[in-house]
């Protein structure tokens, strides 16, 4: 498998389940005008990425990084120092190994209207 870059940019994810658990949230517990950021803050490298996926299908081949192509900006950090002000605990985001599994497994049961493809 050839991924662009080398791989080491760092990305936050927040899965879509602890989305849904932070809006209930934010309605009970938020009544400004003002926009607040919401994301989990912990990074991860898109190489730890590509690894746990490969992990989660058994993927034993070669993971190929193609140096040629764009890595992309290196951080993107946000802070979500405001939501947790309000009470929201870091404890609450699903561990990502969790969340990115249970995401590969929707993927696999949804595969055909995700990607608009018959197999």
């Amino acid at each position: 498998m050839t991924l662009w870059g080398d791989g080491s940019p760092l990305r936050e994810f927040t899965f879509s389940h602890d989305m849904a658990k932070i809006m209930m949230f934010l309605l009970e517990n938020y009544n400004e005008p003002n926009p607040i950021n919401v994301g989990n803050t912990k990074e991860y490298s898109i190489r730890e990425v590509a690894e746990i996926i490969a992990k989660i299908y058994n993927y034993d081949g070669e993971i190929i990084w193609d140096a040629s192509g764009p890595p992309g900006q290196f951080r993107k950090p946000s802070s979500n120092k405001n939501l947790l002000e309000l009470g929201f605990s870091e404890d609450n985001y699903t561990d990502f190994n969790i969340a990115i599994r249970t995401v590969c497994k929707w993927f696999e049961k949804h595969y055909e209207e995700a990607r608009g493809v018959k197999l």
